[in-house]
Parts: structure tokens; sequence; C-alpha cells
């Protein structure tokens, strides 16, 4: 006498009139993995899949699904020739068990831009060509979104008054001003249009740095994605005032490090150290030019939004 206990999937076997829809357990499962990443895109779970109309399992009416998340125990001993076989377990393996694969980042439906933009994102190691970041709900919720735009935009708008205060007086009174204390005048002129741009940022809201949703197949809703590349010019422009700014006040700063340590240091006259200010403008002003112009070149221009 042998007692076998054997533990075995139970496969339909039989040619369907109808698919079977999946089973309620399955779908909850979907929903609570996914509804959250959803939401943060400000999509909501669709109504058409709606786990209340899928059934729990199969009932009395023998209504059948996919993925019932349930153990089945028969208790009935189950003669097999001559030899008794003890109570068969049918346990169901998980749905897609051993299929499995990852294929790494999918740019979404709703996420992809027109070919001739020339968009791409990065997940991980994955580029995604034709796919464009969504402005909302990406990095911050709207909360978030706003308080960094009123205290973003709220100090660039103080950096602005101050700089332009100092650049004024410049103006009025050009001789008063001397090295080594003159580098002071450019760093703020800098400054100021670095702020400009914040300022000009803040007003447009999100319609420079984020793209209006593209066309898509009947039914998908597109999202707003943030600007790539220099198809779009208002982006462009604010994109080379922020960089070329940005760029040319570091080097105005090391500048003013150099004429005061040639005046404080070296003992150097107001005269002497004027005499090299060329070569302080073509520092400052030639380099971020040459490197605006090639990410200008490479196309690697991005909102911020």
């Amino acid at each position: 006498m042998y007692d076998f206990r054997q533990t075995f999937t139970a496969t339909v076997c039989t040619i369907l009139d109808r698919p079977l829809p999946p089973c309620r357990s399955l779908c909850l499962s979907a929903k609570n993995g996914c509804e959250a990443v959803m939401k943060k895109f400000g999509f909501e779970w669709p109504e058409n899949l709606d786990c209340g109309q899928y059934p729990e399992g199969q009932d009395i009416d023998g209504v059948m699904c996919v993925g019932e998340n349930k153990t089945t125990d028969a208790t009935t001993p189950v003669p097999i020739g001559n030899y008794p076989l003890g109570p068969i377990s049918f346990q169901p393996d998980p749905p897609f068990r051993g299929i499995q694969r990852d294929y790494g980042f999918v740019c979404p439906v709703q996420f992809k831009v027109p070919k001739i933009l020339e968009y791409s994102l990065k997940v991980g190691e994955k580029v995604e060509k034709d796919c464009g970041a969504p402005c909302h709900m990406m990095f911050f919720n709207e909360n978030e979104r706003k308080f960094s735009r009123v205290w973003v935009g709220t100090w660039a708008v103080l950096c602005s008054a101050s700089c332009l205060f100092t650049v004024c007086t410049f103006l009025i009174d050009t001789d008063r001003f001397r090295y080594p204390e003159r580098p002071i005048i450019f760093l703020s002129l800098c400054y100021l249009m670095v702020a400009l741009a914040y300022v000009i940022g803040f007003l447009a809201g999100d319609s420079i740095a984020c793209r209006e949703p593209f066309p898509a197949q009947v039914g998908i809703q597109t999202v707003n994605t943030i600007t790539q590349g220099t198809k779009y010019e208002l982006c462009t422009i604010l994109f080379m005032v922020l960089y070329f700014f940005s760029m040319a006040s570091s080097i105005w700063w090391v500048v003013l490090t150099l004429t005061w340590f040639l005046a404080a240091g070296l003992k150097w006259g107001h005269e002497a150290i004027e005499a090299n200010s060329q070569y302080f403008h073509l520092a400052a002003w030639a380099v971020p030019a040459i490197k605006t112009i090639t990410i200008l070149a490479m196309g690697k221009v991005e909102g911020r939004c």
C-alpha cells in the first residue's frame, strides 16, 4: 500500500464559448499596486475596470474566473488501480508565474511626443526616444510646486531690485567705480539678468517650461510635458539668458577675488589692474558664450517647471 500526496495545478482544457473574466482578488491586487501611481500623474482608476463587476471565484452558479487567490483541498481519497491515493491538494499557481519579464521602462502613450521634436527620457539606464517627462506630479505634488514657485519668484523680484539699483548707481557715475571694485558691477549685471529670467518664468507659469498635450489616439488623454530641445523659441531664449549669465557671474567672482588680491596682496594700483581688464572681459564673456553655443548646437535644452 502506498500513500501518495501530490500537488499540481488544475488547468482548463475545455474550449469555452466566452472569455474568462479576472477574479475580483486579481483585480484588487492590480488596483492596489497601480492606483497610487496613476493618481500621482492625475489619472483615476478606469470605471470600466471596477473590481466590483468581477466574480469572487467559482460560486454555486459555476462562474469561473482567472487568478483566484484560493487553495482547495480534496479530502476524499481517490483510488488509482489497486492503490488508494491520499488527499489531493489543488494549489493554483499565481497568474503568469514563470513568464514574468523585466522589460525596463516603457514610455506610456500619454507621454508620447512627435518624433520631429527629438525628445528623450532617461529612466535608470534606459533612454526612451520620443518620450517626455510630465510637468505635473512627477517629483512634487501641487502644493509643493506652488510653494516653490512663490518662494523662488519672491526672491527673484528682490534680487532684481537690488541688482538694478547697483547697476543704475554705476551708470550715473561710472568713474566712481574703478578696479578692483568694478567687477562687482558686472557681477550685479549678471545676477540681474538671471533674476529677470526667473521673474519671467514665474509670471509665465507653465506656458514656457511646459508644452501643451500633443494629439494622440482617440480616447487617450495626453499630458503636458516638460519642454526639451530648441524647437520652442521662448524656452530657448530663457535658457540662453539663464545659462550664459550664470556662467559669467561665476567667472566674475573669480575676477573679483583676483583683482582684490592684486590690489591688497601685490599692491597693484588701479591703473595697472585696469590695463589688464581686457583679459578679464575676454574670460568672463567668451567662455560662457562658447559653452552656450555648444549646448544649443547639441540641443541639450530642457525646461524647468
